[in-house]
Order: structure tokens, then C-alpha cells, then sequence
């Protein structure tokens, strides 16, 4: 299994020429796939294959798509070119499944994390309802990208569009040695309960939202330099894709890859010759 991963430089902030075909519908842009907000998605209207280019540049590695409405027979294929004109590729994807829906109530359709009870439909890249949907690849670094195109196929979307959100394309950051044991996630939200005067318990309520705490017990002095600079270029501010299980497949992947932000900037501090200890917490966003 390979250690976790913190996606930190997303060459698609600062894509240039990106281009939707079909269009996309005058409210909802292409350039909405560079907002990180929930609530902002880029959408195409009328067909079940969309096709999305643009120029980028710099070193490539991870690939997510954070929101969308695919169903589980959609493929998605990436493809990167050393050129503008797109005539020279130096990666390919090929067209990928985006997932088999997983079923809570049929435990032995969905082993990877099916539960015993309910029958609301769980997909491999999806978590409850109102939560985004994550498809993503990972791959050796292509380091001389220049532009990119990306295809959707969905033939059995009856929603009658194709939308997704934020995209995630760019070099990651992966430590020597990964993240101790006693990983923590948990589900937070900010509703808000309040008791009425006939005793019932009401819920002003808000969406969920993942919560991460890591620990780094040995960081290597070669991640040292590397992490340092991470967190002065991105800080508080800057939101970023964590997996922690890259790869992996399956509910542990899913569970624990997320657009989030750090929410501290934590301290380094040196616990043996060449080696820190440091911690993070990141929050979904």
C-alpha cells in the first residue's frame, strides 16, 4: 500500500483556454471545475458524453474530480500532452469505470464496507447524500504536461445533465515514512440542537463534513524540507486532496481521500537524529 498522499499544487487554479463540449449552460461554466465551493459545479446539459480540454502547466501525478453526478457505469479517461495542439501524448488514462454501487442492505454485493441494514445506494465513490462524490487516479509523474483533455461517458444518466465540481490535477507530496498508527476521522457538522417547550429535540441542520487527524511520529529529514515548504505555500488557505490509502480501492480509499484544508499549522519538532515528529488536522470543505 502505498503512503499517503497530499496533492498540494493543482495546475488547474491557473488552466488557461478551457473548453466544454457540449457547452455548458451559461450559469454553471467550465470554469466553476476551479471552485472549491460545494454549491459551485460546472454542468452540460442535453447529452451522456462530455468533453472538457484545457492548457496547463507543470508536473502531474494525481487526478480527482471532488462532486459530480455520474452514475456507476460512467467512464472518465483523462489524457495529458506535452503540447498545446495536443498532438503529443504522454499520458493515458483509458476510459476507467467510475464504480459499481455498493447496497447497504446486501452486505455480500458490497464487501469492501457493505452494512447490514437499510437499502439506500452506496457507490464506491460517493458518501451520503449531500456529500461530494469523488472519482481519482493516480499515476507515475508526467512532468512536461501542457494541456489535457478529459472525457465522460455516462449512457445511463437519467438526469438529463453532467455536472461535476472541483478538479484536482497536479504533483503530490508523499512522506518516506507514513502516518503513525491511531489515524483519526471522524463526521462533524455544525447543526445546532435545541429543545422545545414541549420537549421535542429539534435540529437546525447542516451538511456533513469529514474530519482528519494525523501524526507523523518519524518524518524523515529528507520529508522535513518538503513538508515545511507545504505548509508556508498553503497554509490555512489553500485547499488541497489527502488520501490516505491511495490506490487502495475499495470503502477504505473512498472514506479516506478529501478536499480539505488544514485547519493548524502544526510544529516540528525533532525527536532523534534526522527524524521529527509532527501532527495535522484537516477539515473537508
Amino acid at each position: 500500500m502505498a503512503n499517503m498522499r497530499i496533492l498540494h499544487t493543482n495546475v488547474i487554479d491557473a488552466a488557461s483556454n478551457l473548453t466544454s463540449t457540449p457547452a455548458c449552460v451559461s450559469t454553471m461554466p467550465i470554469s466553476n471545475i476551479k471552485m472549491p465551493e460545494r454549491g459551485k459545479f460546472a454542468r452540460m446539459v442535453g447529452a451522456t458524453s462530455w468533453t472538457v480540454t484545457g492548457e496547463v502547466m507543470g508536473a502531474i501525478a494525481g487526478f480527482s474530480i471532488v462532486g459530480h453526478n455520474f452514475t456507476g457505469g460512467a467512464t472518465v479517461r483523462l489524457r495529458l500532452y506535452s503540447d498545446i495542439a495536443m498532438t503529443a501524448v504522454v499520458y493515458d488514462s483509458t476510459a476507467l469505470a467510475v464504480g459499481t454501487p455498493q447496497t447497504w442492505g446486501n452486505p455480500a454485493a458490497s464487501p469492501n464496507g457493505g452494512l447490514a441494514w437499510g437499502v439506500l445506494p452506496w457507490m464506491d465513490t460517493g458518501l451520503l447524500p449531500g456529500t461530494p462524490e469523488y472519482f481519482t487516479i493516480w499515476f507515475a509523474s508526467v512532468g512536461n504536461a501542457a494541456a489535457f483533455k478529459l472525457e465522460v461517458v455516462d449512457a445511463g444518466n437519467a438526469d438529463g445533465f453532467l455536472q461535476m465540481g472541483r478538479i484536482y490535477m497536479g504533483s503530490y507530496w508523499s512522506p518516506l515514512v507514513n502516518v503513525a498508527y491511531g489515524l483519526k476521522k471522524a463526521w462533524k457538522e455544525a447543526s445546532v440542537l435545541a429543545r422545545t417547550d414541549g420537549g421535542s429535540l429539534r435540529t437546525e441542520g447542516y451538511l456533513p463534513y469529514r474530519f482528519f487527524s494525523a501524526n507523523f511520529a518519524y518524518m524523515a529529514e529528507s520529508d522535513r524540507g518538503a513538508f515545511d515548504t507545504l505548509l508556508r505555500k498553503i497554509g490555512k488557505r489553500v485547499d488541497v486532496l489527502v488520501s490516505f490509502y491511495p490506490g487502495l480501492g475499495g470503502a477504505l480509499e473512498r472514506d479516506y481521500t478529501a478536499a480539505v484544508k488544514f485547519t493548524n499549522l502544526p510544529d516540528l519538532s525533532s525527536v532523534a537524529a534526522s527524524y521529527f515528529d509532527t501532527s495535522a488536522e484537516l477539515e473537508e470543505i
